[in-house]
């Protein structure tokens, strides 16, 4: 076995992948879905963001329903034992006008709810603001067992060699599986750059969309405390389109102290896109 594959064995973490399934969209008020209406509790305000799309003025706009996972469906596939073992988790994200996560005002266009009793959900109309453009089919989600392992930009100290063996070794592990990568925890599915390091700066204000900042090495070790934890990719079919940027994906990401004191409202989305 070379250093590479030892390395790749080192680096394994477990993750969930979730195939979406539209020949079945029957889902019980609850159960993991993509797309639909939401199932939420009594009294849940549809969230909003004040955004603005183009040369249009701020306004605020619905945040669209991308899916929501029912915890004991998955609770067998966590290893580490990191996600709540009972109740529902909903991510939304305002879909017109696309934010890229890299600006500290973009907090609020994704969320992410907990819902721990799932007896009081029910499903929730959509609001006459939304879209029908922004309002998805709804399909089952079917969590399974993977095997997970990080692109090259998440590695350090590799010399030009090492990379490029790497990344062979990388690919070879990405053809094994389908292009469609939508998942739960382990390592995000690089289109750009380095997610957390994005995550951690913008949650200190600062700004990444041009090249004014700098990464020092106090921010280096503070992003890595942040970890993925929804991985969702474009969907582009007959039933419906969901499109980030030119067939990008986003990340909701979170802190892991956020996640293990079940803090959702914390988590932050980045959006990446070829």
């Amino acid at each position: 076995m070379s250093k590479i594959d030892d390395l790749m064995k080192s680096f394994r973490k477990s993750a969930i992948d979730l195939t979406i399934e539209f020949d079945n969209e029957n889902t019980p008020c609850g159960a993991s879905k993509f797309g639909g209406r939401p199932d939420v509790p009594d009294g849940f305000e549809w969230p909003y963001f004040k955004g603005s799309c183009f040369s249009e003025e701020a306004e605020n706009r619905p945040l669209s329903f991308i899916a929501q996972i029912n915890c004991e469906d998955i609770a067998e596939l966590d290893e580490e034992d990191l996600l709540p073992k009972k109740g529902v988790l909903s991510f939304f994200y305002e879909v017109d006008t696309q934010k890229w996560g890299f600006d500290p005002k973009d907090k609020g266009c994704a969320r992410v709810y907990y819902f721990e009793d799932t007896d009081s959900l029910s499903p929730m109309e959509f609001p006459g603001e939304l879209g029908e453009e922004f309002r998805y089919a709804p399909a089952v989600i079917s969590p399974q067992a993977l095997d997970d392992y990080p692109c090259s930009q998440l590695i350090d100290g590799f010399s030009d060699d090492e990379y490029d063996e790497y990344d062979e070794a990388y690919d070879s592990y990405l053809e094994e599986h389908d292009d469609f990568r939508c998942k739960l925890l382990g390592y995000p599915d690089l289109l750009q750059g380095d997610v957390f390091t994005e995550c951690e700066l913008v949650s200190r204000g600062i700004y990444t969309g041009d090249a004014n900042y700098t990464v020092t090495e106090e921010i280096t070790k503070a992003a890595e405390d942040w970890m993925l934890l929804f991985q969702m990719d474009t969907v582009e079919n007959e039933k419906t389109v969901m499109m980030f940027g030119d067939c990008g994906r986003i990340y909701y990401c979170i802190r892991k102290q956020d996640l293990k004191s079940r803090s959702f409202e914390n988590a932050w989305l980045i959006l990446q896109c070829f």
